[in-house]
This record gives C-alpha cells, structure tokens and sequence, in this order.
C-alpha cells in the first residue's frame, strides 16, 4: 500500500471519528505487517493531525528510524535493545 493510501486511511479513521478526544498511537511492525510506516507519511500524519496522533511504537528493530523519530513524538521502544538506546 502506498503512503497517500495509509494517510487516507489513517485520515478517514479520524475524520469519521471526528472527537478531540481522540488519541492514535501509530504501531511500526512492518515484519509482522508487511507494511512499514515512513518517515514522511509519519511527519504527514503528525501535521494533518497533530491533536490525534499521539505516539507510535516502533518495532522494527531498525534504531536509525527510532532515533529519527524521537524528536518528533512519543515513542514505544519494542525491545530492550532500542528501548535502552532510546533511554
């Protein structure tokens, strides 16, 4: 799937919603999924939606992506190896 298609996904999900309330945490599992999130639909998100997404767990194990994320948002280490590192 392509990123436009994740972010209209992602984007109809919070628009049909449509609460303040909401809070998303976004989950990076892409051995599992076989659909990894990118940085850039990642930062899409973030701008769209900056009041919704509230995190995102990344389990891919890559530590360059988890630490390209840490400024930006919450993050969920997924093992104790990046978990440590993000620490």
């Amino acid at each position: 799937m392509s990123d436009e298609g994740l972010f209209r996904a992602y984007a109809s999900v919070i628009e049909a919603i449509g609460d303040a309330r909401l809070k998303i945490y976004l989950y990076h599992i892409p051995p599992v999924s076989q659909v990894g999130l990118s940085l850039t639909l990642i930062e899409r998100l973030l701008k769209a939606y900056p009041d919704a997404i509230a995190g995102i767990k990344d389990s891919s194990g890559d530590w360059n992506n988890t630490a390209s994320l840490i400024d930006d948002m919450s993050i969920h280490g997924a093992t104790p190896r990046t978990l440590n590192s993000a620490l």
